[in-house]
């Protein structure tokens, strides 16, 4: 058990890396490839919403399955080899790249919501109930340091890349990165503790609590594997406000030559 939960320490590390240095750059990455403002949004909003959904789904297979660490590990791999089609389909094809950037964002998404509910059982199982919430402090600790610095070594690559006048190689060089890690991330999980998954039908959320829940958001009721539909509800509730700081980001972006301070990397049209 302990190992596992090292393991998983691990994982988180490489998890970290690959969100700093890939996920905090793909909005950059669409602006490099001339997306619109309306392209950038749907980029934003579009794939997290549409892996929620899948998370449903996910629960749905495991029930089947009965086995967390196939879901895990076929998400989680297919979610790292989308840096691929992420990078090069929209430079094969400029015409269609801000399209095809989209589509590649969200099968990304849709693989890694897809792992999504089986880890959250997983580490249930793994992690000692008393020693749960110590335990995750320290893994958010160590991933935020982690996820900072790969955020703060991106925005230098893409700033020397930019000087230099080849911002494809920076990009190239991050999102190279990003798959990697999250290979390494899988290799990880798949050396951890797998205790047999149990179905209990007790937990499962009918359509008249999913209502309930999203129209009083009741998030103290008993949810089980269904607790996933409640980022259903988030999702619900915090959509136009992030949809609205997303274009306010890109007006004062685009007005500043489109800095992108906060995440420390240059991008210019």
């Amino acid at each position: 058990e302990s190992r596992s939960l090292s393991y998983a320490i691990k994982d988180g590390v490489y998890y970290a890396i690959m969100a700093g240095m890939g996920e905090s750059y793909i909005s950059p990455f669409a602006i490099f490839l001339k997306a619109t403002n309306s392209q950038i949004g749907f980029l934003a909003s579009i794939p997290p919403l549409i892996g929620a959904f899948v998370q449903l789904i996910s629960v749905n297979i495991l029930k089947q399955i009965k086995d967390r660490m196939t879901v895990i590990i076929t998400g989680v791999i297919a979610q790292a080899l989308m840096w691929l089609p992420i990078l090069l389909l929209p430079m094969l094809f400029r015409p269609y790249a801000p399209y095809l950037l989209i589509i590649g964002v969200t099968s990304y998404f849709i693989f890694g919501n897809f792992a999504t509910p089986a880890w959250s059982s997983l580490m249930g199982d793994i992690v000692p109930e008393k020693t749960r919430s110590s335990y995750f402090g320290y893994r958010n600790k160590v991933m935020s340091i982690f996820s900072l610095g790969a955020l703060t070594l991106g925005g230098l690559i893409l700033h020397g890349t930019e000087k230099i006048g080849n911002l494809w190689i920076g990009f190239s060089v991050l999102f190279t990165v990003a798959l990697i890690t999250r290979l390494v991330s899988s290799y990880y999980l798949s050396i951890m503790d797998n205790p047999l998954y149990e179905v209990d039908h007790r937990d499962d959320l009918g359509l008249i609590k999913f209502r309930t829940l999203c129209c009083i958001c009741r998030v103290d009721a008993p949810l089980g594997n269904g607790g996933s539909a409640i980022l259903l509800c988030l999702y619900a509730e915090v959509s136009p406000l992030f949809l609205s700081s997303i274009y306010a980001g890109l007006g004062s972006s685009r007005t500043r030559s489109v800095l992108y301070f906060a995440q420390l990397g240059e991008v210019r049209r």
